[in-house]
């Protein structure tokens, strides 16, 4: 073609600023996402997202954010707004299924106890916590929770009732909620 000039290998001045300011934009995204991500999904999973969708909502909140003008003023701002975008998100996917307080309640919980570290110091608290617990208990809680097993399951793979799964998981999460608040509020007391 003749208005297309001849490829010598030579990028032009202007073609150089728009391909520094894509590198840098795309740098900023993925420093956004590095620096976020862990944060948004452990939020969303706080307000009661199954694993699954908050992997799909957190995909998405970035999607949105990164579609319209969108500034990093520091990471605090950038962690709150990305919480309210994923909020947002998720309250729309859920909203005949889940009552809005109970989200509230949820966010309060996150601002109370994980907003300083995207819920880094929570889940330090919680695998020291973890090994203080009995083998059985740890057991049961990784049946349930990691594995998604039911009561059933549970009960015919430690060799009790199912009423006795539903106890032994119940005084395991109130042996851990205890620990994590206690650990928690030393290291606060200590900060």
């Amino acid at each position: 073609m003749a208005n297309e000039p001849a490829s010598t290998g030579a990028v032009a001045p202007a073609e150089q600023a728009t391909d520094a300011a894509h590198a840098s934009s795309a740098l900023d995204v993925a420093r956004l996402v590095r620096e976020h991500q862990a944060g948004v999904w452990r939020y969303l999973r706080v307000l009661g997202c199954p694993a699954a969708e908050a992997e799909d909502l957190t995909q998405e909140t970035f999607l949105a954010v990164l579609t319209k003008p969108f500034h990093d003023y520091n990471r605090q701002a950038t962690a709150a707004y990305l919480r309210q975008v994923a909020r947002n998100l998720f309250i729309s996917s859920r909203r005949r299924a889940v009552a809005v307080a109970e989200l509230d309640e949820a966010e309060a919980a996150w601002l109370r106890w994980a907003v300083k570290d995207d819920g880094q110091e929570l889940m330090n608290a919680l695998q020291a916590c973890l090994k203080k617990l009995t083998e059985r208990a740890r057991l049961a809680l990784d049946l349930r929770f990691g594995r998604q097993a039911p009561r059933a399951e549970i009960a015919a793979s430690l060799g009790l009732s199912e009423d006795g799964a539903k106890n032994l998981l119940q005084r395991a999460k109130q042996q851990l909620r205890a620990c994590v608040e206690k650990a928690i509020a030393s290291e606060r007391a200590l900060a």
